[in-house]
């Protein structure tokens, strides 16, 4: 089991002030801004299906090793890759890389064995399959990750969470709709010096508990990411050795936003 790995989204590099963006195409009701905006629910969206990609150019070259795409349309048999080079449209110097992103439903992602240096980052989403007849995804992944050097007790909580209107008339008929549904998740640590506790401490202050998100990999040899907050109050328990306890709702991806 690898340990708990994050990446807060104020150090995304594909949406902080200072990336530029461009495309291969865009809708104009789904346009290339929304990936810099925090809401999962507001997407991008392309015209085409086939050979399209959103490239990043962050002002200068910036460490990286989490990539990926968040709540994302795309088919199963999608291709998806990245690129990083030092000019524009990367791809056609030895020295670039490309990474292969596995598919994964909503969140595609790569937790990257080294870490990799560059200006230019190109993400590419071959998927001719797509029956939606557009390629849509409401956040790019592209930032140093964080792995602790210590990790919570073996296992974690987990609760599908769904939210529903409700209504029951004067008959007593009930009248229920889905509106969304998300996971919390919570994560017990114990036996930590008082270094790990200040680690955990220090995330929190920089989250300002739920005020900030952050990407989460609560295995980093895992298949599972999740976007969303921290939203239970940090208490630790103070002893010879500290505890404490953090808990994680994702974000609802709810319904796509226009701009």
């Amino acid at each position: 089991m690898g340990n708990f790995t994050y990446l807060q989204q104020a150090s995304n590099k594909a949406s902080v002030a200072g990336s530029s963006l461009t495309s291969s195409t865009a809708n104009s009701s789904y346009p290339l801004s929304n990936l810099q905006d925090d809401k999962l629910s507001r997407t991008f969206r392309t015209t085409g299906i086939s050979n399209q990609w959103v490239e990043i150019d962050a002002g200068s070259p910036i460490n990286v090793k989490l990539i990926g795409f968040a709540n994302h349309n795309f088919s199963s048999t999608a291709v998806l890759t990245l690129q990083g080079g030092t000019v524009p449209n990367p791809g056609g110097d030895s020295s670039d890389v490309l990474e292969t992103i596995t598919w994964r439903s909503r969140y595609a992602f790569k937790l990257l064995t080294n870490v990799q240096e560059y200006r230019y980052w190109r993400f590419n989403v071959d998927d001719p399959n797509n029956t939606d007849g557009y390629l849509e995804w409401g956040l790019n992944i592209l930032g140093l990750s964080t792995t602790l050097s210590f990790n919570f007790n073996y296992g974690w909580g987990w609760a599908d969470d769904y939210e529903n209107l409700e209504h029951e008339s004067e008959f007593g008929v009930s009248f229920v709709e889905e509106l969304f549904n998300r996971v919390r998740l919570s994560f017990d640590f114990s036996e930590l010096t008082d270094t790990e506790a200040s680690t955990l401490r220090t995330l929190y202050a920089d989250l300002r508990r739920n005020v900030k998100n952050l990407f989460l990999m609560p295995d980093a040899s895992g298949t599972d990411i999740y976007y969303g907050r921290v939203i239970n109050v940090l208490t630790r328990i103070i002893r010879r050795r500290q505890s404490a306890t953090v808990v994680f709702l994702e974000d609802s991806r709810g319904r796509s936003i226009t701009a």
